[in-house]
Order: structure tokens, then C-alpha cells, then sequence
């Protein structure tokens, strides 16, 4: 990962909640997306301090979370409380030593793909704990979304870019790529594209952040895919 939440988890976590691009923008997006959630098999894939954990238990699922970072972890079980849920601190490489071979009917990765280096190993782990019928829903930064660095480097540029991100008391890093990188990292994962969307801000984002609804309107900050296992023709 491009940045260690560990030394951000507290402060993060004390205001994710509030940032209007999750409240208003990303989360709603993502929920329009979910199948029901009761008595199925969820994962949530880089959990952070565990907003789809708490969302997916609320809503009836039998939840499986990880996140590579302790601190993220750590936020995570004090946001859950006694809820029931499987929390488990590793990287995705390491899934499969720490739950097995078990399989899940939906799998969460939200706001987790735009920190990883080479995303074709991300997907393939995330597709290995996928159902036959399973699907996984993506959420990550646009490719446009950092104009400066599109118009400085062009497209087609792939590297970090640092924010100094107040929310989190420090610098973030991101990657930058073209979504053909991303979708060619999705097909060699085996997986296929059944939706594609890129989501607008909920009106409300106007009053509460009028800047950052007026560049979301004319630039996407964030991009979601719904992914399912490629059926090959017999």
C-alpha cells in the first residue's frame, strides 16, 4: 500500500464519517449498488474503521473484514462494538492463511484500489474468495481525478500523486493510471465488468461543500465497478 494508515488511523477515523465526498458522494453510490444483504456472505475487503462492516452486520450479512493496518483495525472494533464479525489484520496475500478457503457471496473494495501499486495480484486474491455466482463491488478514485497531473503528464501517466489531505492530519499517496490499466487488470484477474458507473454527489454535497460539488459535477471524483467471474463459451 501507498500509505500507512497507522500513523493516521485515530484521526482519520474521527472524521470520515463527516467528509461530504464519503457522506454524500461515495457511500450513497456504492449502497445504490448492493444486492440485499440479509443471510449472505460478505467480505469487505480493506474495511478501514469499518463503515460497510457495520452497514453489511446492520443489514442481516454474515461479515468477514481485513485491513492491512492495525490502526485501521483498531478503529474498526471500536466503531462495532459487540457486533458479530470476523476482523482479521493482513494484507490481501495473506486472506487465505487467515480465513481458509471460504468463498463469499459479495465482496466490498471501497476506496482501497487507488493505494495499490500493481492491481492484477489485488483482483485475483479478491476473485479467489468470490462465489461462482458472487459479485464484488469496486469503488476507487476516478483516473481523471487528479486534472493537474493528467494535464502536466498526460493520460496515460502512471505514478504516485501526494496530497496533504487535512482529514487525515498528513499526506495521502495515491496511484495514478488510465482506466485501460484498470479494466486490463480486472480481465487478467479473470473477472468481467457487468456495470460500470460513475456517480454523481447527492445534491446535499452542494450546501455542506459548494466547491468540491461544483469540480465533482464536472469531474468525477470516484468510479465503481460491479464485477463478476468470467463465464467462458463452452
Amino acid at each position: 500500500m501507498t500509505t500507512d494508515y497507522n500513523e493516521i488511523a485515530e484521526q482519520f477515523s474521527a472524521n470520515v464519517d463527516r467528509m461530504p465526498g464519503n457522506r454524500l458522494y461515495e457511500r450513497p453510490a456504492t449502497i445504490a449498488l448492493l444486492p440485499p444483504l440479509k443471510d449472505i456472505d460478505v467480505l469487505d475487503a480493506g474495511c478501514g474503521s469499518g463503515f460497510y462492516t457495520d452497514y453489511a452486520i446492520k443489514a442481516g450479512a454474515r461479515v468477514v473484514a481485513f485491513d492491512p493496518s492495525q490502526g485501521m483495525i483498531d478503529q474498526a472494533l471500536a466503531r462495532l462494538g459487540d457486533a458479530r464479525c470476523e476482523l482479521h489484520c493482513c494484507q490481501s496475500s495473506e486472506l487465505r492463511t487467515a480465513i481458509g478457503d471460504r468463498k463469499f457471496d459479495l465482496i466490498l473494495s471501497n476506496l482501497v484500489m487507488h493505494y495499490v501499486r500493481d492491481l492484477a495480484p489485488e483482483f485475483r486474491y479478491l476473485a479467489a474468495a468470490l462465489k461462482p455466482d458472487g459479485k464484488i463491488i469496486v469503488s476507487m478514485k476516478h483516473p481523471i481525478i487528479h486534472t493537474a497531473h493528467v494535464m502536466k503528464f498526460g493520460y496515460r501517466w502512471v505514478g504516485l500523486v501526494s496530497l496533504n489531505w487535512p482529514w487525515a492530519g498528513g499526506p495521502v499517496n495515491h496511484v495514478q493510471r488510465p482506466l485501460g490499466e484498470i479494466t486490463s487488470a480486472i480481465y487478467d484477474a479473470g473477472l468481467s465488468i457487468e456495470r460500470m458507473v460513475e456517480a454523481e454527489p447527492l445534491p446535499e454535497m452542494e450546501r455542506v461543500d459548494p466547491s468540491g460539488y461544483f469540480f465533482a459535477k464536472r469531474f468525477p471524483f470516484f468510479i465503481h465497478f460491479v464485477l463478476t467471474h468470467r463465464r467462458f463459451a463452452e
